[in-house]
């Protein structure tokens, strides 16, 4: 009698080990999905680094809404200042600010657990200006659009890299108003191909 109780608790004590182990697999095949796969909230966000035609350059965050669906935010600036009361040349005497800001849309159509190929819509604008304290002030401004395709690769479970590629339009004014070239403009438009990087880190 004693036998058979020892065997049936060994029968339920398996089956329990089999259960959670199968549980165990389950939860691991899940928390391995890509980013945005829904079962996994906790890798939804992306931040990280980009250079891109589409979205400008600089540090990024990009928030996977859906499986399918992802927004990314490019950003950043810059400001340096140089002044020298006693010495009147433009180099000593001036500021230089660079501000950077863009946008992409993706529609993630093909997922798998490490990989994913996208179509991307993007748009940024670009301002920098030096100011001469001594001979006025230099503005550039560019705004563009674009569209495209791309891909992400996840490296590991918290990295991932992404190249794009496609067509963009580009608007680029140079306003100058320094000592030789007073007022003047110069725009220029380009539609062609272009391209972008990125690295982040996915939590």
């Amino acid at each position: 009698m004693k036998m058979f109780f020892l065997i049936a608790v060994a029968i339920i004590f398996s089956s329990g080990l089999s259960v959670i182990a199968q549980e165990n697999v389950l939860l691991q095949s899940a928390d391995d999905d890509f980013p945005w796969e829904t079962v996994n909230p906790q890798h939804n966000n992306n931040i990280g680094f980009t250079t891109s035609y589409f979205s400008g350059i600089g540090f990024h965050y990009e928030r996977y809404i859906t499986r399918e669906h992802s927004l990314k935010a490019v950003f950043f600036g810059w400001y340096t200042s140089t002044k020298d009361d006693g010495n009147y040349d433009w180099y000593n005497n001036s500021t230089y600010t660079l501000l950077s800001f863009g946008l992409e849309y993706k529609y993630h159509f093909l997922t798998k657990k490490k990989f994913s190929s996208y179509a991307l819509a993007g748009a940024r604008t670009w301002y920098t200006e030096d100011n001469y304290y001594s001979s006025g002030k230099d503005i550039t401004s560019i705004n563009s659009i674009g569209i495209g395709v791309g891909a992400e690769y996840r490296l590991g479970r918290h990295f991932s890299m992404n190249i794009d590629g496609g067509f963009l339009y580009n608007r680029k004014s140079e306003q100058y108003n320094n000592y030789y070239n007073n007022g003047s403009k110069v725009i220029t438009k380009y539609f062609g191909i272009a391209g972008g990087v990125g690295l982040g880190f996915v939590f």
